[in-house]
């Protein structure tokens, strides 16, 4: 968000809390904290509740002219409170099943992702099921522990009252792994500086938490007040200003200037690289630079190779990726733009080694993709082969490819083009067949979406004036004219001389038709012809004869 619209959505928000209160004393609503789970709910240097969902549950009963007075505790204990009523409400519980005959809740107003964490260099994990056997820690009493004793997996599970506790005993050691809240895990390593932890990004068959308040069951009347200001603080900017007060990376204070990290892939051009200057450069820099400048957004663009930039993202050094491609898994992490550009994925091979006609060819090839591609996505999901040879950019996996390691690469078509021109890869060529175009557009967490929506703004904005349209023919334009899709050219031509040979039978057999009517015909005149001759021929006798009759009677008569 922009600095004029933060100040804006302050603005509002003071306003707001002036015209609902009464600057009188306001009834006060007794609530609970828990005191480590941050960003969220925790306690500062005092020993108060602190924490995003802490503010907003107080900014929204101060809306609806109510105070609140916060005790803070260990999940466990603030849970049990409310259930046994000694308070009235918790700012932040995730609507579970076994949780809706103990607490009424309010409509959801954030949606995580659950993740899990690992010691770094221990076990591979792609999904749920890859615990089964391991020590896994989870909060007692937390979203993560109702998940894995639901889903039961034969593993061991290990409860803490903390989710420091939980990490510190896997940096140490005592236990495999730790399903956690992915933007909980970060805070808490960050805070506990915990060197040896990797956090995981989407993990199949984990659970995403829907953030609510939460009554005790039956309480309608707070139920109702609750669901009235929530609704009032996210529509007058208090729910934005709260967002980008507490979730920028830089701790509780944003940074200066309204400073927004840009991030992208160092090698990727033409789209985004760092040129002989060490500088950003590239049809997507130029286009960000652009939207920044129409929306008065305060940028910085850092480059990196992509998993870096992905990490960065996910751990957030960085607040938006400025080039990444669509997928159904990638939306449940991320918050994706408008697409800005489609770009075809395709088979570099080297020459006269293979012809890749269709995925059937790629099955079981040892195929090179970079880390965290989408084209590594594409491998696993399609489940081509096993054989998988991971870099860390694309100019590394062509080199590697044009030395013999692999059968092929996948990867994006112009960048491929771009290294094989400008490296001189004799030995290498794009293949035929295009594998599919995703969408590519701006990417931020979830936590971000305001990001993507105001670049989505201003990218609008250039389409509609043409901006846009003049900054793509500069990095792009010139490539479209020149690697037109061999696959494409190949259909096209096919289809141009099929019809060719369609339309030459058709002339052939409208002549042979023409000729053999043409000849029908002049062998129909030729018998009529020759019919009418002896028909004359006949009545020219007939008529002889009659004449010679004629003049026999006349003379008998005589």
């Amino acid at each position: 968000m922009n600095h004029f619209s933060l100040n804006l959505c302050l603005v509002f928000y003071l306003l707001t809390t002036f015209l609902y209160s009464d600057h009188g004393e306001n009834p006060t609503i007794s609530a609970g904290s828990e005191i480590n789970y941050p960003p969220y709910c925790m306690v500062d240097d005092q020993g108060n509740a602190a924490g995003f969902s802490v503010d907003l549950l107080r900014e929204t009963l101060k809306v609806m002219n109510y105070s609140v007075d916060f005790q803070v505790d260990q999940w466990t204990v603030v849970k049990k409170a409310l259930e046994e009523g000694s308070i009235q409400v918790l700012p932040l519980v995730g609507r579970t099943a076994e949780r809706e005959d103990i607490y009424d809740f309010t409509f959801p107003y954030l949606t995580r992702n659950a993740t899990v964490v690992l010691r770094e260099n221990t076990l591979e994990v792609n999904s749920y099921e890859d615990l089964a056997g391991y020590k896994v820690g989870v909060l007692r009493g937390d979203n993560a522990e109702e998940f894995v004793r639901r889903n039961p997996v034969s593993l061991e599970i290990v409860t803490t009252d903390t989710y420091s506790e939980a990490l510190l005993m896997l940096s140490q050691g005592s236990i495999d792994a730790v399903v956690i809240q992915r933007l909980l895990a970060y805070e808490i390593i960050d805070d506990l500086d915990i060197g040896n932890l990797k956090v995981l990004g989407l993990v199949d068959g984990l659970y995403t938490q829907s953030f609510c308040f939460a009554v005790k069951e039956g309480d309608q009347g707070l139920l109702e007040i609750l669901n009235e200001g929530l609704a009032t603080v996210m529509s007058n900017g208090t729910f934005d200003y709260l967002q980008n007060l507490w979730f920028f990376p830089d701790g509780r204070n944003r940074r200066p200037g309204n400073l927004i990290l840009i991030g992208g892939d160092k090698n990727y051009p033409p789209y985004e690289y760092l040129d002989s200057n060490g500088k950003p450069a590239g049809f997507n820099v130029e286009l960000t630079q652009a939207i920044a400048e129409q929306m008065n957004i305060n940028i910085e663009i850092r480059l990196d190779t992509w998993s870096t930039t992905v990490d960065k993202l996910e751990s957030g050094q960085i607040d938006m990726i400025q080039g990444m491609f669509f997928s159904p898994e990638r939306a449940k992490t991320y918050s994706i733009s408008i697409p800005y550009s489609i770009i075809h994925h395709g088979v570099i091979t080297r020459k006269n080694e293979m012809d890749i006609h269709s995925m059937d060819d790629l099955q079981n090839l040892e195929i090179i993709v970079m880390r965290n591609d989408i084209m590594d996505e594409f491998v696993h999901e399609n489940q081509i082969t096993e054989k998988v040879i991971h870099v860390d950019s694309l100019l590394e996996g062509l080199q590697r490819l044009s030395f013999g390691e692999g059968d092929c690469l996948l990867g994006a078509e112009i960048p491929s083009r771009y290294f094989l021109d400008k490296f001189a890869f004799d030995n290498l060529q794009v293949d035929g067949l295009s594998l599919f175009a995703p969408d590519y557009g701006y990417a931020a967490l979830w936590d971000n979406y305001h990001l993507i929506q105001e670049f989505s703004q201003g990218l609008s904005t250039l389409i509609e004036s043409g901006e846009y349209n003049e900054i793509y023919k500069k990095w792009l334009g010139t490539y479209e004219q020149q690697y037109i899709n061999k696959e494409k050219v190949k259909r096209f031509l096919t289809i141009f001389i099929l019809l060719l040979l369609l339309i030459f039978i058709i002339v052939i057999s409208v002549i042979l038709t023409l000729n053999k009517m043409v000849k029908q015909r002049t062998f129909d005149l030729e018998k009529e012809i020759e019919y009418n001759r002896r028909l004359f021929e006949y009545m020219y006798e007939g008529a002889a004869v009659f004449k010679t009759m004629d003049q026999g009677k006349s003379f008998i008569l005589s």
